[in-house]
């Protein structure tokens, strides 16, 4: 995984640099490094990273919830 890659996952997250760090155990120095290539993505950060990109985010939910509602019946 390259830190393009790893940016990306947090931009499909929807999570701040320091959101995501906080989700990955890591330090936002840390997160920044990897992200800028100045430091090695450890493959257990980067399936953590992939891993919580596919994740639902709370925010997400609650705009599939409200499309639903709003959606008029047999659409």
């Amino acid at each position: 995984m390259t830190g393009n890659e790893l940016v990306a996952l947090r931009r499909k997250r929807g999570a701040k640099a320091y959101e995501f760090a906080d989700l990955l155990g890591i330090g936002v120095t840390t997160l920044s490094r990897y992200e800028r290539g100045h430091k090695p993505i450890p493959k257990t950060v980067a399936y953590a990273a992939s891993w919580l990109a596919l994740e639902e985010t709370p925010g997400q939910r609650l705009v599939a919830a409200l499309k639903e509602a709003l959606e008029p019946n047999g659409v």
